[in-house]
């Protein structure tokens, strides 16, 4: 996991728990790479950041909220307002772009997970499914992927 205010953040909870960097890391990372991250010098797998907030009974969304909330409102804002707005012609002519470009670009993970977002609230407010098997496939994969370890889901 990237950027240097979430090692800092996670710093400044640990702190309030009364746990040393030796305590926190113990069965998930050296104390060292905890301490860089700590400090806004290393980056830290997003697998390994749940297990350290599990040690310190912090739940993920508590801790990333501010952070990815707004990250998530400027990729899923437009979408979500359509959605809140009941603008189902709007979200369907929205929704059929952004899967258009997510094929068009299929290494761009950002149009796809606003591809996915806005098939999911057209399907919600109308029960139309835009999505094809394949593009199914293709978040269930990347999910399962995840999942397993096979591949990692960094917040960038």
């Amino acid at each position: 996991m990237k950027y240097e205010i979430y090692g800092i953040k996670f710093r400044k909870l640990r702190k309030q728990q009364h746990l040393s960097l030796k305590q926190a890391a113990e069965g998930v990372t050296s104390r060292q790479t905890l301490g860089n991250w700590e400090l806004g010098k290393g980056d830290m797998d997003f697998t390994k950041v749940l297990l350290l907030l599990r040690k310190i009974h912090v739940q993920p969304i508590d801790f990333l909220e501010n952070s990815v909330s707004e990250y998530l409102r400027q990729i899923t804002g437009e979408i979500s307002s359509m959605y809140v707005n009941d603008q189902t012609d709007n979200l369907h002519q929205y929704a059929q772009h952004a899967l258009n470009v997510s094929h068009d670009n299929v290494k761009d993970k950002i149009a796809f997970f606003r591809a996915c977002v806005a098939c999911n609230y057209l399907l919600d407010l109308t029960g139309k499914d835009l999505m094809n098997k394949s593009d199914k496939l293709r978040l269930n994969s990347f999910f399962n992927k995840v999942q397993n370890e096979d591949e990692h889901w960094y917040y960038e």
